[in-house]
């Protein structure tokens, strides 16, 4: 297969798999019917062939693990503010020291603690069951998004080459980009 039809491939496959991400949160009635859309684009712009399901458990394992740590924090503090906020920063601060510490790679568990962090302590505090719910709603769109993945890849198959390199020919790899130098944990606090 060319590698202009192999792009073409990678390009349905993404727009099939956001639109039917789409579709079937609104047919689900969720209240954020557009998470998985979002979560399966991301699978999709992020890996060159399908997930295996060691990888498709870790991802919701960490989405759920980071979600729960936050709805833990939020939960046990929320009549207490100031201690809310001193738990809550050092969240933060974990999810971006281990974001550094991942040195220019991506890492999954430092995105999606600082996410969590950003966003369920607010509905927890709110009340619980909000709280509770947008973690369910994490956890359930992440599950559906890898479903899509699967099915786009099943009927729009990866090229071979792509399958045995792990990546499209002619695509940069990761090691020729430029990293920014680890400035230390002088500059987490500011971030």
């Amino acid at each position: 297969m060319s590698p202009e039809a192999a792009r073409s491939r990678a390009a349905l496959r993404l727009a099939f798999a956001a639109t039917l991400a789409l579709a079937w949160g609104t047919m689900a009635g969720e209240a954020m019917p557009g998470l998985a859309a979002v979560l399966a684009a991301q699978i999709l712009v992020g890996m060159s062939r399908p997930p295996r399901p060691g990888q498709a458990a870790a991802l919701v394992a960490v989405i759920a693990g980071t979600g729960g740590a936050a709805f833990a924090v939020a939960a046990a503090f929320a009549d207490r503010l100031l201690v809310l906020a001193a738990a809550l920063g050092l969240l933060f601060f974990l999810g971006f020291a281990m974001r550094d510490r991942a040195a220019g790679r991506p890492s999954l568990p430092a995105t999606m603690l600082l996410n969590a962090t950003a966003v369920v302590p607010v509905l927890t505090a709110q009340a619980d069951i909000l709280g509770a719910g947008v973690l369910e709603t994490l956890v359930t769109a992440a599950a559906r998004a890898m479903l899509v993945v699967w099915l786009l890849y099943a009927l729009l198959p990866a090229p071979p080459e792509e399958t045995a390199t792990g990546r499209l020919a002619g695509a940069a790899s990761a090691g020729s980009m430029p990293v920014a130098e680890n400035d230390g944990a002088a500059r987490i606090p500011a971030k």
